[in-house]
């Protein structure tokens, strides 16, 4: 059974992501980098795996927008590949919550899929405000993603702390970095839960792609 590669489009065996010339250019277009945001104090550390262009452009639009959901494992590769050196044990990844029209138009949540199929720790901390009216952010302007961002996510209280014990790091993950406004808005709610409550946890954020000039919020 066959299927067809995201980038190129020529056919793949059913158990590859993409084809083998276009995994090289894929391994080609990888950062791995990060930076710190904002410009401010805090500072975060944002980890990335890659720019949102070319090849890596296509393939998170056919997970996304066209629905591939077996890519998962595309990007699940990419995140174990990044982190192969560093000590994951410590690590809590939070994936943030796809929107309502998110999820409608896909049927999955995009994020979610990829660790579920992992054996990476994770956790759903974050859940999406029921009284904040919720739109995917492609659709918006800046400045509309800009407030769209404000109060979008709440966190489970009552299990967080539980869920936190233990873990020295939380990543926080979103899947583009444009403007970084729904990344930093679920960075600030957590980072406030843990001084809060005095956990000493670090927190940070990843992202696959993201966008080549990035700006400041």
């Amino acid at each position: 059974m066959l299927r067809t590669c995201p980038v190129c489009s020529v056919h793949i065996k059913f158990s590859e992501c993409v084809c083998l010339n276009c995994k090289d250019v894929l391994k080609e277009q990888r950062i791995f980098d990060y930076f710190l945001y904002p410009s401010k104090s805090p500072r975060f550390k944002i980890h990335t795996l890659s720019l949102y262009c070319g090849a890596q452009e296509s393939v998170i639009r056919a997970y996304k927008f066209d629905c591939k959901k077996h890519l998962s494992s595309y990007f699940l590769n990419e995140i174990m590949t990044y982190f192969e050196n560093q000590d994951i044990s410590k690590i809590l990844f939070v994936p943030l919550p796809s929107s309502n029209d998110g999820y409608e138009l896909r049927g999955f949540d995009q994020l979610c899929l990829i660790f579920e199929k992992s054996s990476l720790k994770y956790s759903y901390l974050l859940d999406l405000n029921p009284h904040h009216k919720q739109s995917q952010q492609k659709y918006l302007s800046r400045l509309a993603r800009k407030e769209n961002a404000l109060n979008k996510f709440i966190i489970d209280e009552k299990n967080a702390r539980q869920d936190m014990f233990g873990f020295e790091t939380i990543i926080v993950v979103d899947d583009l970095w444009t403007t970084g406004y729904s990344l930093m808005s679920a960075i600030n709610i957590l980072k406030n839960f843990i001084d809060k409550n005095e956990l000493g946890i670090e927190i940070q954020g990843l992202v696959f792609a993201r966008a080549k000039s990035i700006l400041e919020i």
